[in-house]
């Protein structure tokens, strides 16, 4: 990303999944758990870009042996 791209601070629902490699049912199930936050504006569901890169840097790291 170049310095001139600004960053989103919000993803609507299908940009999160692609983000964070989940289905929508997995991304519904991580809020509805409050895993992850979102806010409604109209009818879209936006999911907070800090709240989903917090939940994927605490994600357990596989172990390679």
């Amino acid at each position: 990303m170049n310095q001139n791209t600004p960053v989103s601070f919000a993803l609507r629902l299908n940009d999160a999944c692609k983000f964070a490699a989940v289905s929508r049912a997995t991304m519904y199930r991580l809020i509805k758990s409050q895993k992850i936050e979102a806010v409604k504006v109209g009818s879209s569901t936006l999911i907070l870009r800090e709240s989903l890169v917090n939940w994927l840097q605490n994600l357990p790291r596989l172990n390679a042996s």
